[in-house]
């Protein structure tokens, strides 16, 4: 069990992740994931609510028979996010530049007061609101958004996947 939301670690980042703590630290993670969500009217991350979250692919009709809100719905797509403390700034360089090569070019070092930290994270990203109170994307763009959704958490778990045995 973790802190997160979830309440525990992406199964298909496991592997991933006990190859890096080997030599550094995670200190939060996610595979990447569709989700269908609202958010309050002060954009509080706390007061998110998921309508729908799947580290796996999703069907039109898991979204379609969604019971929705007068909110604004969204669907997003996410790709994978690592937060990881490294020994220092030449380690957390050597992650990176592994990471990037397996195509999480948005990676980097986001911290260095405390401790160390490097961000693994991937570029390809849908966010789109799609509903309020009812759908208002009509059936075909629905099919499209979770078309792309789909085939970019195909190539998500591609990348993690290289980035794996490049690890190990």
């Amino acid at each position: 069990m973790d802190k997160s939301k979830k309440g525990c670690i992406d199964e298909e980042i496991k592997e991933l992740l006990d190859v890096i703590n080997v030599k550094y630290q995670t200190t939060s993670s996610c595979a990447g994931r569709i989700v269908v969500y609202t958010v309050s009217d002060d954009r509080k991350k706390q007061k998110t609510e998921w309508l729908l979250a799947s580290h796996k692919k999703v069907e039109f009709d898991d979204v379609k028979k969604l019971d929705l809100p007068n909110d604004i719905v969204w669907f997003r797509f996410e790709p994978l996010i690592l937060h990881v403390a490294c020994e220092s700034v030449e380690s957390a360089c050597e992650l990176i530049k592994k990471a990037s090569s397996c195509g999480f070019k948005h990676s980097g070092i986001m911290s260095t007061e405390k401790r160390i930290m490097a961000e693994i994270r991937g570029t390809d990203f849908i966010d789109a609101p799609i509903a309020k109170g009812e759908m208002f994307v009509n059936d075909e763009g629905l099919r499209l958004l979770i078309e792309e959704a789909n085939n970019k958490l195909d190539k998500n778990l591609y990348r993690i996947n290289r980035f794996l045995e490049l690890l190990k």
